[in-house]
Order: structure tokens, then sequence, then C-alpha cells
């Protein structure tokens, strides 16, 4: 996903100023871009990916079942290449794909880990099985990390146009 950043007023005024922006521009554009992305992933794993694990699904956000997830999350170093600055927000977690964008997952067979049968409940009955044959789920895209960044672009747009009016008046 690639959000475009609303500059101020100010600093779009400034801009036009300029034929090119100058390398300090861009690498203070850059720090601007790495401090809000850092908040950003503080803020996404609070607020979407911190509910209670012994909860119901939520539409926007994820349970905290381990923590592997919300750990996980991490902001990439913002690179300047020729005018263009860009940085981004992750997961290396298999996983955390199907519950950004949503998706299928395809049907499976279920084992114990560290016991001889599975169990649950189905209603009132307790449930024993050596195996569950898994028929695939429809995830819906929770966009934990879309929203994140959604809820800051005010703070990224400040940020980056006093970056920008910064280093030019200097």
């Amino acid at each position: 996903m690639q959000l475009k950043i609303q500059l101020t007023p100010e600093a779009q005024a400034t801009l036009r100023a300029v034929q090119r922006l100058p390398q300090t521009a861009l690498v203070e554009i850059a720090k601007a871009m790495d401090r809000q992305n850092v908040a950003t992933v503080f803020h996404i794993q609070r607020e979407y990916l911190s509910f209670p694990k012994d909860q119901p699904p939520v539409e926007m956000g994820l349970r905290h079942v381990s923590g592997r997830l919300k750990n996980s999350i991490h902001p990439s170093k913002a690179e300047v290449s020729g005018q263009s600055v860009t940085g981004a927000i992750g997961s290396n977690v298999v996983y955390a794909a199907i519950h950004e964008f949503g998706g299928h997952t395809s049907p499976h067979d279920i084992y114990p880990k560290n016991k001889v049968a599975l169990k649950f409940q189905l209603g009132e009955r307790t449930v024993f099985a050596k195996v569950v044959h898994h028929p695939g789920s429809e995830i819906p895209a929770r966009a934990p990390i879309q929203h994140g960044i959604q809820d800051r672009l005010d703070n990224y747009s400040k940020a980056i146009s006093d970056a920008i009016i910064n280093a030019l008046n200097q």
C-alpha cells in the first residue's frame, strides 16, 4: 500500500520556490519519517494488536495471543533515492499478510503438539480427537498496519512539512 502525505500550505509554498530539494532537506525528511514510523509502530501495537485473547474477534485489529505478530511489527529505515524519500512498516511473520489483506486458508489437518489428543468444546460436549480435518477459513482483512498509518497521517504531514521548511530556511 502506498500513501500520499499532504504537506502543509507553508511547506507547499516553500517547495514551489525551489527546483530541486537539496540533499540535506531530503535527509531531514527521512529522519522525520523514521521518527513518525517508530511512533506509528507503537500506535499499531497498542491500538490494533492488543485486544484481550479471551474476547471475541474484533473488526479492526487482532486479539493478543502470543505477542509474536505484535512484536514483529517494525519500521524500515527511510531511504533517499533521487528526489524521493520512502519508508515502510511491516512484519516478517508469515501470517501477518493474511491478517492485513485478508484471504482464504487452505484445508489442513490439525494434530496435537504435546498431548495424545486434541480437546475442544462443541456446545456443552467435550470432544477428544487425534486429528481434526479443518476445511480452511475465510480471514477478513483487519489491516492493523494500514489503519495505524492512516490514523497518524496528520502527524507525518506536520513532521515532514516542518523538516522541509526548517531545512530550506537554514
